[in-house]
């Protein structure tokens, strides 16, 4: 639903917001003593109709269903404001950051004086502070098509983020609804600052549960880009692809420093020849793995007989760290399968998956296998940069 602002005075939270399909809304219509007003209006909200609200309607926008519609004699919820004496707790609908005296972006500090008057003058009330605060927080960006540029990142509460009010005196409903009209903080025309306060919040015991059993769910739930146009879908795929290589790169030198490879007793001519054969066939993953493990067995089998007695090769160390960078999974070596990378470290939030996508759809296979070779021919030539530095 995209919703038009034509006057300052009606200018408030939102120049436009935008609701997901399938959600129900109750809403009630004040009659006048106009004569036959009530039986127009059932004739339009009759069940089974289809009606459009909002903007952008000849787009698509706006497409309801009425399910239910009935004549009632008094509005429930009428008011969202409430007196409340000495506490009330405050809701986030939306993501909030204020600013301070200094300019400073901040969070609710009633600390600062210029934050703490600003909210005392709008809310009526002395002595203002908080009591308790369950938040979040998360930085979030923007791009500014007037200006052609980005807007720079900003650390800000999450929508859900509850905050106790204790002050002196009493906090008028009007007050309140003033405030939850208005918002609180910076860029509230773009949806940020939303606020609710909330009712006997202190007698809630339990939460009714969402029917989502585990973290997995959440996940799917979160990355579902079904509902993606065709031209919205390619351009999350560019994000998304140009997003993994820099997180694979990232990973890559990180890997490179934290797992250099055991070089032991090998030569430097071995180790030249391995690199040689792999550079040879890099576009050629297949040929590249099969011309190495060749020249590897074939090495073995000189150490072997010329060392009876030895029970492992020279070899053998180096041989098993290059093999197994090239046969395991990219994404476990670099990012799920590392010790010294926690799991809150990992970039992606489900394995497999970037943006909600799957990352073989804008990596593919044959991409990855050379990748693999890509790092371990960078790996080799960390070694011998080493050795250099050493000698």
């Amino acid at each position: 639903m995209k919703i038009l602002i034509n006057t300052e005075e009606n200018r408030k939270v939102f120049r436009g917001d935008y609701i997901c399909t399938g959600q129900c809304f109750e809403g009630y219509i004040r009659l006048s003593g106009e004569e036959h007003v009530d039986t127009r209006i059932a004739a339009i909200f009759r069940p089974g109709k289809e009606i459009r609200i909002g903007n952008a309607r000849s787009a698509g926008s706006g497409k309801c269903q009425v399910i239910h519609s009935e004549r009632v004699y008094e509005i429930p919820y009428l008011k969202k404001g409430f007196d409340s004496r000495q506490e009330a707790y405050m809701m986030l609908l939306s993501d909030t950051v204020l600013r301070n005296g200094k300019g400073e972006l901040c969070g609710l500090d009633f600390n600062d004086d210029t934050v703490k008057a600003e909210f005392e003058s709008r809310l009526g009330v002395s002595e203002l502070k908080i009591a308790q605060a369950s938040t979040s927080v998360r930085t979030v960006a923007g791009y500014n098509r007037t200006w052609g540029a980005p807007l720079p990142s900003m650390t800000v509460y999450e929508a859900g983020s509850v905050f106790h009010l204790k002050y002196e005196g009493i906090l008028l409903a009007g007050k309140m609804e003033s405030l939850c009209d208005t918002g609180i903080g910076i860029r509230r025309n773009e949806g940020f600052g939303r606020v609710l306060f909330l009712k006997d919040y202190e007698r809630v015991r339990w939460k009714q549960s969402e029917g989502i059993t585990s973290g997995q769910e959440i996940i799917h739930k979160d990355s579902d880009v079904s509902e993606l146009t065709v031209q919205q879908r390619q351009t999350l795929l560019t994000a998304a692809r140009g997003y993994y290589r820099q997180q694979l790169e990232a990973a890559s030198q990180s890997y490179i420093l934290n797992h250099p490879l055991k070089r032991g007793g090998v030569s430097r001519s071995f180790i030249g020849t391995a690199e040689a054969r792999l550079l040879k066939q890099q576009y050629n993953p297949e040929k590249a793995r099969q011309d190495l493990s060749d020249f590897f067995d074939h090495v073995k089998e000189k150490e072997t007989s010329r060392r009876v007695q030895s029970k492992k090769a020279v070899t053998d160390s180096f041989r098993e760290q290059i093999l197994r960078i090239l046969d395991t999974p990219l994404e476990e070596t670099l990012f799920y399968g590392r010790e010294d990378k926690a799991a809150a470290d990992v970039p992606f939030r489900r394995k497999g998956y970037v943006m909600g996508l799957p990352t073989k759809e804008f990596f593919t296979e044959e991409e990855e296998k050379r990748y693999k070779i890509k790092l371990a021919i960078r790996m080799i030539r960390f070694e011998r940069k080493e050795e250099r530095d050493d000698s």
